[in-house]
Order: C-alpha cells, then structure tokens, then sequence
C-alpha cells in the first residue's frame, strides 16, 4: 500500500472498518509490527516511531521515537 495505511480492522463480512494511518505525512511509511495484549492495540512504523491505536475507530496516538 502506497499510503503506509497497512493496519486495518476489518468485520466478519470482511468489511473495512479503519485503517490506521503512519504519523509520517508526506514520505513512504508503513507499520512493521502490532502487538495486543487484550486491551491495548500498539505497533512500530518504519520510520521508527511506536504509537497507539485506538481499536474503536483507528485514530493513532505518538508513543514515541524509538530509532
């Protein structure tokens, strides 16, 4: 996806719900790992930043830069 919205919730029927957008606008960045520890959705970018994901809605929150 050339959007780096590559982390999606999708339904049963195979709708899509969200799509998480990287906080890097403007250049080539992806999610390269998500973790859920049962309530908490976390993932690493490519460009080095670990956010938060709200599940409900996909809204991404800046956890920090870890490169």
């Amino acid at each position: 996806m050339q959007d780096g919205c590559n982390l999606m919730r999708m339904d049963a029927e195979s709708h899509i719900l969200w799509k998480a957008s990287p906080p890097i606008k403007g250049m080539q960045d992806c999610f390269t790992e998500v973790q859920w520890d049962g309530q908490n959705l976390t993932a690493g970018t490519w460009s080095g930043y670990r956010v938060s994901i709200d599940p409900e809605n996909g809204e991404v929150t800046v956890l920090g830069f870890t490169k």
